[in-house]
């Protein structure tokens, strides 16, 4: 599976590989925003 997945983005591999990469980054800060909202509620 992973061979064919390849083989269809040849020519726009580099930009599918930064998509995920800014989709696990938008997850990531997505996580944080509770954490952030409680230090900014408990600090102010």
């Amino acid at each position: 599976m992973y061979r064919r997945l390849m083989a269809e983005i040849k020519e726009f591999k580099r930009p599918s590989i930064l998509a995920s990469l800014f989709m696990v980054g938008e997850v990531m800060f997505e996580i944080l925003i509770p954490f952030v909202m409680v230090f900014i509620i408990d600090r102010g």
